[in-house]
């Protein structure tokens, strides 16, 4: 038989390592520097090289994670579990019921009730064939003496087991944990579940003000910090803390800004030497970002919800809220609120993000960035301790010079296209907005509200 092609040839490779193929680099761009190929900025927070290989492997950050994140879901039978996390604003109890039973036979397993303006709740009746063992309730609240978080914890101490619960209590405003500090120990002190979690530190106040992922988590890191020295019990603290995130649409920086965080927060807990601070202990709950969503164009934001939605989940998210991409200038509609809980059960059910642990461990790109990420963050963190702290520089109004500061810098990336909106400061497709829905969206913390279209 005649000899064929493969037997002739030689199929092998020589090994290569990264400055052969820097020299190479160079030599096919003939003199021109390699830097503008290799070197790409991120959020101006720092710069990131396009090539990677095993040199760039980040070994502390990466099996830290990775040892974490194993075995965190072996009690949901299912190598990957989050939380897909709507909220319902309460307003009669009956249809509430049922909207919430309807919800939980429809692929949400967890339920943030949303009170309002209303002070007294029947959870007999809200919550009529509900099983809270089952599911996350959760309380959003603004209320100074959290009746709706005490009312709750009454409900359940009689008609449930209170061990079983999970959920946490939802704020908007960092510091509403302090002006009640009180009201929370009291909580505390009734509250009976490790997997209900009555701290919640709102990270995504800083994403909704044009922060970038390090300054999100310095000042995220910062907030504890400050908790933990004002509470007087500070071992009761991190095991009751959740942090809430906005994931935004800048897609490697929200995975690597999600697992920089929780690698973060465990470094806070061993500098105290305090319990719960196991990196597999901490709750991360990412809502989908409106800092990116605009009026003109609405669809964009259904596919700026579903990056979101991808980066939370492969950044380790333990629960998820998609919000409707209609959210800042349209009341609650079926249809837009039914899109977004079902990107997470797409997410789950049909992309099988749920059947790894941890799919981006090893990627060279994302531990890289998660590293750089944790260390410009630390050193953030450690530059806002040196000034007080959190609190202090919202004391010395600090806060609002930053946030004006931000507003200036993002009108301008705005407006010189360094940063691109689809559908708003580029391809902006010509449609005539409704003058209420404008208005809406006008109140909104959109970034597209920093300069005129």
């Amino acid at each position: 038989m005649a000899e064929s092609f493969r037997d002739k040839s030689d199929f092998s490779f020589s090994s290569t390592n990264k400055s052969q193929w820097k020299e190479k680099l160079s030599s096919d761009l003939k003199g021109k520097s390699i830097d503008g190929v290799l070197l790409k900025q991120s959020s101006s927070d720092f710069q990131f090289e396009t090539y990677r290989d095993p040199s760039n492997t980040i070994d502390v950050v990466s099996e830290s994670l990775r040892n974490a994140l194993n075995g965190k879901y072996a009690d949901f039978g299912t190598a990957r579990f989050w939380y897909n996390r709507v909220t319902i604003p309460l307003n009669e109890n009956s249809r509430d019921n049922s909207r919430i039973l309807e919800l939980l036979q429809n692929g949400v397993n967890g339920i943030i009730l949303s009170p309002g303006e209303t002070e007294d709740i029947d959870f007999n009746s809200l919550l009529k064939d509900v099983d809270p063992s089952y599911c996350e309730i959760s309380i959003e609240t603004n209320d100074p003496k959290l009746r709706t978080a005490f009312d709750y914890f009454d409900f359940i101490n009689k008609s449930h087991n209170p061990s079983k619960i999970a959920g946490t209590l939802s704020i908007k405003d960092p510091s509403f944990l302090f002006d009640n500090l009180q009201t929370y120990r009291d909580l505390v002190d009734q509250n009976k579940s490790a997997n209900f979690k009555v701290f919640n530190l709102p990270s995504r106040y800083f994403h909704d003000k044009g922060f970038s992922p390090v300054e999100e988590i310095a000042f995220t890191l910062s907030l504890l910090v400050d908790l933990i020295e004002k509470f007087e019990d500070p071992d009761k603290v991190l095991p009751n803390i959740e942090i809430t995130t906005s994931a935004g649409v800048k897609y490697f920086e929200e995975i690597a800004k999600i697992r920089a965080l929780r690698y973060l927060v465990q470094e806070i807990a061993n500098a105290y030497g305090l319990s719960g601070g196991n990196l597999s202990d901490l709750n991360i709950h990412s809502t989908s970002s409106t800092f990116y969503n605009t009026i003109h164009d609405e669809h964009n934001n259904l596919l700026r919800n579903t990056s979101s939605a991808i980066s939370a989940i492969l950044g380790g998210a333990d629960a998820l809220t998609i919000l409707p991409h209609d959210a800042l200038f349209s009341s609650s509609n079926y249809f837009s609120a039914r899109i977004a809980k079902n990107i997470s059960c797409l997410l789950s059910d049909e992309s099988h993000f749920d059947k790894n642990t941890d799919p981006v461990a090893g990627s060279y790109f994302i531990e890289q960035m998660t590293d750089h990420t944790a260390k410009k963050a630390w050193a953030k963190f450690q530059d806002l301790e040196n000034e007080g702290g959190f609190l202090n520089f919202i004391k010395k109004g600090s806060m609002e010079n930053l946030i004006s500061e931000k507003k200036e810098l993002w009108k301008d990336r705005l407006v010189n296209h360094d940063e691109i909106l689809v559908g708003f400061n580029k391809y902006q497709a010509e449609t005539d907005i409704d003058d209420e829905k404008l208005g809406m969206f006008k109140e909104s913390d959109s970034v597209a509200n920093y300069i005129e279209p």
